[in-house]
């Protein structure tokens, strides 16, 4: 998925099923992918995000104060996002010095698999491991197909949106499978997906 003072997240601000709950599956799907096992499961009490500075905001994407985007796995569309001119590509890595201090905005698949990404890199940024200087903004997920994601997918979504500041949705756009990736920015079908507030959000500083 700013100037004001931030508290404890609430209900997280996606749509999805009421009353989630962690899947009881004990299996982690194909590429390793776990569902942490620490307190982000139980979500019952999510921890303080920092308040994010402004000037993270209004600097230029990707560099020193900038923002980032970090995929929570691969194929999460950080690329495609970057080219978009969301922030930096910082593929599967939280970005370091001399990247920092800068923020960062966590990409994933709505997908079973990449709702337990997410969630395990949410779990690094609570318990402090994550470099020094970052701001976590939020999560971004991306639609894994064009049919609605399955109930598991939202329910987890539902549940990792309650540690994330922010949480925006992008739905699956077809028309980014026949074009190059130097067509992305200006693309209409693209640009017409990203929610207006994320754009918003990214050059004024203020959540809307």
């Amino acid at each position: 998925m700013t100037d004001v003072a931030v508290r404890a997240p609430g209900p997280p601000a996606v749509t999805g099923a009421a009353n989630p709950a962690m899947p009881s599956e004990s299996g982690a799907p194909a590429g390793g992918v776990g569902w942490p096992s620490a307190n982000l499961a139980a979500a019952a009490h999510p921890a303080p995000v920092q308040a994010v500075p402004p000037q993270l905001l209004r600097s230029r994407p990707g560099g020193p104060g900038g923002v980032w985007l970090m995929g929570c796995h691969g194929g999460a569309g950080v690329s495609t996002l970057a080219a978009a001119g969301l922030g930096g590509d910082a593929a599967q890595q939280w970005p370091t010095p001399p990247a920092l201090p800068a923020g960062v905005l966590l990409v994933a698949r709505l997908s079973a698999a990449g709702m337990k990404a997410a969630a395990t890199a949410v779990e690094v940024w609570q318990s402090g491991t994550a470099p020094p200087g970052l701001v976590l903004f939020g999560l971004i997920a991306v639609a894994a197909g064009p049919r609605r994601a399955p109930q598991i997918a939202r329910d987890r979504l539902q549940l990792v949106g309650g540690w994330c500041r922010r949480v925006w949705q992008i739905p699956w756009v077809n028309d980014l499978l026949g074009i190059d990736v130097d067509e992305v920015r200006d693309h209409p079908a693209l640009r017409g997906a990203i929610p207006r507030d994320l754009y918003d959000w990214l050059t004024s500083g203020r959540a809307t």
